[in-house]
């Protein structure tokens, strides 16, 4: 399965994830685009997760740097 919005998509991230961990995880947002989820929020009052900054990059590394974050991946 694939996000609607593939410009938000995280399928590659989440193939890394052990199987046993996804069994328990439920995806409801998968079939919107940021800017629905957004406004239902705002007109849900869930403030914080209207007025949330986007994530560039690779948000997962951290507070690494992005240099020293590819030097530690194996080859």
């Amino acid at each position: 399965m694939r996000a609607l919005d593939l410009s938000k998509d995280q399928t590659l991230f989440l193939s890394q994830v052990e199987q046993e961990a996804l069994r328990h995880v439920m995806f409801p947002l998968g079939s919107l685009y940021k800017h629905t989820v957004r406004k239902l929020a705002r007109e849900l009052s869930l403030t914080s997760v209207a007025k949330k900054k986007d994530s560039t990059g690779i948000c997962f590394i951290g507070n690494r740097k992005f240099a020293d974050f590819i030097h530690e991946v194996e080859p």
